[in-house]
């Protein structure tokens, strides 16, 4: 597990949970107890493989014969017939019931790949775990209910902890001595202040028939789709790079989330970003033309 500070764990955005919850305050027992609360059940009992849907952590160890190719003839899929092997995604809008069914998207070798969808965002570290899991399946290697039930393969070890920085390093150590003893704290954070909506679609499975609330460029809308693998990553939120590689101000960042239009009638919470006010395109259009790129950033208050 990799830390940006001496108690909070920092890759968020890859981990989830045994039931593909993601856990936003990041701090021991680094897991909620929504569902069946598999994970967090692991950790306090000390266990050294927790159960997860998928993490990262800076490090991941797997079968190899997942990411190779070790046939005679070229993989199997589309991008791979069209010599498209970076930039690897699923469409949504065009993803099959078939696809789903012959495995036409999530082959061997898994790659990494993304999400296309405006304001939905997805980890490729989740995404490439859920195919990894989807492999896995495929080979034999997992039972066909695998990814619903209690093991998706897939384990985190929370007593290997990693950091960007030696400060903080050193003081991973410090706080683990202590972190058990302050859970009551932890407790209460985790209670107040995760989002109560997370991800409408977090248990459809590749080849179900769901509803899926969608930004078309113009209105939210509601669109009936076959699902793909690794929906469970999804996160109401979209990154974006800044025009020209400006950065933002204290920080340095290139890239800035993005505030998002009002309206959506799924509940989907967003956290790392910001929804505009109902008034956003007049706002828009009275925004000076040097200022429009900047206009659908989200701004932190150190970077202001």
């Amino acid at each position: 597990m990799d830390f940006w500070f001496g108690h909070r764990m920092y890759d968020i955005y890859a981990m989830r949970d045994a039931d593909g919850y993601a856990s936003y305050q990041a701090i021991y027992p680094f897991f909620g107890e929504r569902g069946r609360g598999l994970s967090r059940k692991d950790v306090l009992e000390s266990k050294d493989a927790v159960r997860v849907k998928s993490c990262w952590g800076g490090m991941m160890a797997m079968q190899g014969r997942y990411v190779q190719n070790v046939e005679e003839e070229k993989p199997r899929g589309k991008a791979w017939e069209e010599g498209v092997v970076a930039g690897h995604a699923i469409d949504p809008g065009n993803y099959t019931r078939a696809d789903a069914d012959a495995d036409a998207a999530v082959t061997g070798p898994v790659r990494f790949r993304h999400e296309p969808g405006a304001y939905y965002d997805a980890c490729e570290c989740c995404l490439f775990s859920a195919d990894l899991t989807e492999a896995a399946k495929r080979q034999g290697d997992l039972p066909a209910g695998a990814m619903k039930g209690s093991e998706s393969g897939i384990y985190v070890n929370p007593y290997i902890r990693v950091a960007y920085e030696e400060g903080v390093f050193k003081m991973i150590h410090v706080v683990r001595v202590w972190e058990k003893l302050i859970r009551v704290i932890y407790d209460l954070q985790t209670r107040l202040f995760e989002p109560v909506a997370q991800n409408p679609w977090r248990t459809v499975q590749p080849g179900e028939t769901f509803e899926e609330e969608i930004w078309n460029g113009k209105d939210w809308e509601v669109v009936t789709r076959v699902g793909r693998p690794g929906l469970f990553c999804g996160v109401r939120e979209m990154q974006v790079l800044r025009v020209g590689g400006k950065r933002a101000g204290k920080s340095g960042n290139n890239w800035a989330n993005t505030r998002m239009p009002p309206g959506q009638r799924m509940e989907f919470a967003t956290w790392w970003g910001e929804i505009l006010p109902e008034s956003w395109r007049k706002d828009y259009e009275d925004t000076p033309e040097e200022e429009k790129d900047e206009f659908f950033y989200k701004l932190y208050s150190w970077d202001k």
